[in-house]
Parts: structure tokens; C-alpha cells; sequence
């Protein structure tokens, strides 16, 4: 249930990014993936068990963000 929070956010990420060039869409998804990686860890309170789910919540951000990205480029 709490993994849903930073596929959201991912996919967000990608859309709000949606118009920007390449290489800027890149580099905010790099910038803002950990941030939001990060948040979602915060908001659902996994930090307390373990700060190692920054690193699979920022994978989940970053790896939603980029499906949503070429899924995108395909529809178009």
C-alpha cells in the first residue's frame, strides 16, 4: 500500500515535465526523483523502520517516472 505513494509521484513527475527538452526532462527527474524519493519515505512513516527505503522508494520514483516518460513518447 505505501509503494502506490511513490509511484504516483513518479508519474506526476513525469507528467509536470512533459514539456520541457530531453536533457532538462532528464535532469529534473534526476534532480527531483530523490526529493520526491525521499518525501514519500517521510509521509508514510517508513523512515522509522529503516532509512534504506530512501533507496527503493527514489527507485520506484525514478523507475515510474521514466515508464511514464516512454509511454508517453509512444502514445504520442
Amino acid at each position: 500500500m505505501y509503494e502506490l505513494l511513490p509511484l504516483f509521484a513518479g508519474i506526476v513527475l513525469a507528467l509536470v515535465t512533459q514539456g520541457l527538452t530531453p536533457r532538462r526532462r532528464l535532469a529534473a527527474i534526476l534532480v527531483l526523483g530523490p526529493i520526491a524519493g525521499s518525501m514519500a519515505v517521510w509521509v508514510s512513516g517508513e523512515w522509522l523502520v529503516s532509512w534504506a527505503f530512501i533507496l527503493i522508494d527514489t527507485a520506484l520514483v525514478m523507475l515510474a517516472a521514466v515508464v511514464t516518460v516512454v509511454a508517453l513518447a509512444c502514445w504520442r
